[in-house]
């Protein structure tokens, strides 16, 4: 029996998401309100999508929400050609990054039905030229779309429209940033039209070009390979290293005294909340180092001691727990406020970026990068 769940990026948003989604189109209109001059730029230029500042302070003012977390929640698709979600964000994200909805995010929200309308007509304009373009044996020819040629036949597509200097701002803004048409170069006068816009065939509603993106864009993949063998190689990898050191030692490196955490670092998680579980977890175990000659010890300690030991062959065995440091960082982050500098080392030092749109995923990314270095610190432990 099929089912009949519909894709992430078909399903309903959350009250939370419709309220990032307008906060986001609210600070577009304050920008372009509808009395300025057509063709008219402002001496510092305008900005069709607002500040990241603006969107994470007005959403928490308003209704108390955290927008980080809010993005954390939207589904996306990957591919290769980049992510595609219901916003796009500029990376790294930080107060000055712009923010803006796409297509897909517009799906059921008040107020985009303008912005909808320009695109589907622009995007169907787009696949009929690059349908009907003739080409030439003799040479290479590109494949355009005037600006001026557009302006006329989107009026015959529907008089309603607002054809002005302001409306191809918009349309160039947002195709820049949909997957049917980020492969076509914009440029004042011209598109430059890509072969890519032949999968688009035929759309003419919002539900069938998500539908459609959904399709071309994300064909069936082989299952990836597991980050690690199993759900308890992270214990095994603590049993190992706790082996080799015992031999070097006289005791154990890290004492595991709750069990419970020990448990938790072999579970997957699905929330926010369960990855910070995981993660002070994994603390709690990786806080008990014993480095000998030490009364107290952490993971620095140990650094420095095994640095010393191997002389000129510790490089591997540093970056190795320098990477368990950052898991550190990364529970201080999620669970202490102005700490977002540290936060942004330990995600930068592991390979993780916001938002995060799947934290099972991202879990098990940490589970195996600890797994890793866990293993060459045992290894170089071995030559001791």
């Amino acid at each position: 029996m099929l089912s009949t769940t519909p894709h992430p990026l078909l399903a309903e948003h959350t009250p939370e998401q419709v309220q990032l989604l307008t906060t986001i189109l609210e600070g577009r209109q304050k920008l372009n309100p509808p009395n300025y001059t057509l063709g008219v730029e402002p001496a510092d230029g305008r900005r069709l999508w607002p500040n990241f500042q603006y969107v994470e302070r007005t959403l928490y003012r308003r209704y108390n929400l955290n927008a980080r977390e809010v993005l954390s929640t939207y589904p996306v698709l990957r591919g290769a050609g980049g992510d595609y979600s219901w916003v796009w964000v500029e990376y790294p994200l930080r107060d000055e990054s712009f923010i803006g909805v796409t297509v897909a995010g517009m799906s059921h929200i008040e107020g985009a039905a303008e912005l909808v309308g320009l695109f589907l007509h622009m995007l169907k304009l787009m696949v009929a030229t690059e349908l009907t373009f003739e080409p030439s044996p003799a040479e290479v020819l590109p494949v355009t779309l005037s600006t001026e040629t557009a302006k006329v036949l989107l009026k015959q597509l529907d008089q309603r429209l607002d054809i002005g200097p302001r409306a191809f701002d918009d349309i160039r803004e947002l195709l820049r940033h949909e997957p049917a048409t980020w492969h076509s170069a914009a440029t004042e006068d011209e598109w430059r039209l890509s072969p890519f816009l032949r999968s688009y065939t035929g759309i003419e509603t919002l539900q069938q070009y998500v539908e459609r993106v959904i399709e071309v864009y994300t064909p069936p993949q082989p299952d990836p390979e597991p980050l690690h063998p199993s759900s308890l190689a992270l214990p095994e990898a603590i049993d190992y290293l706790n082996l080799v050191w015992h031999k070097h030692a006289g005791a154990p490196l890290i004492r595991i005294s709750r069990a419970e955490a020990a448990v938790k670092t072999a579970l997957d998680c699905a929330t926010a909340d369960e990855f910070e579980s995981r993660i002070s977890a994994l603390c709690t175990i990786l806080g008990t180092v014993d480095v000998p000659d030490r009364d107290e010890s952490k993971l620095i300690d140990l650094r420095a001691y095994v640095v010393e030991k191997l002389g000129a062959n510790g490089a591997r065995a540093a970056e190795a727990i320098d990477d368990l440091r950052a898991v550190f960082d990364l529970r201080v982050w999620r669970q202490h406020a102005g700490t977002e500098a540290r936060g942004a080392r330990g995600m930068e030092r592991l390979g993780i970026s916001l938002p995060v749109y799947d934290w099972g995923a991202t879990w098990a990314h940490v589970q195996g990068r600890t797994v890793t270095a866990l293993s060459a610190l045992r290894e170089e432990l071995e030559t001791i």
